[in-house]
């Protein structure tokens, strides 16, 4: 008989990559959010302060992509398959918001 797939080995393996995936993005945004800007391939705005926004916000978005990363790295920790598959479906949310976004802006 298959084992479900919330008792599978891979989601916790799956889960942690998620998480080191989220918290290199986050590192990279808070410390060159210019370059992380440019990786998500968004034009920089010409003016200092529009750039000085843009930067702040990718501090934003870095530290949300940080906190997820922890958030999932914390549950798959404790062992709760339910509660750590929930954790990276609502992760997996907001990325496709962050990439709707995204691709409305180009």
């Amino acid at each position: 008989m298959a084992q479900p797939l919330s008792s599978h080995s891979g989601l916790t393996i799956a889960a942690h990559i998620f998480s080191a995936i989220m918290l290199a993005f986050g590192i990279n945004s808070i410390t060159r959010p210019r370059a992380a800007l440019e990786m998500l391939e968004l034009p920089l705005p010409a003016d200092e302060s529009g750039r000085a926004t843009v930067d702040s916000l990718m501090v934003l978005y870095g530290a949300k992509e940080l906190f997820q990363a922890v958030a999932i790295y914390a549950v798959g920790k404790t062992g709760n398959r339910r509660m750590l598959g929930v954790t990276v479906m609502a992760a997996c949310g907001g990325a496709f918001v962050d990439g709707f976004v995204v691709k409305n802006q180009m």
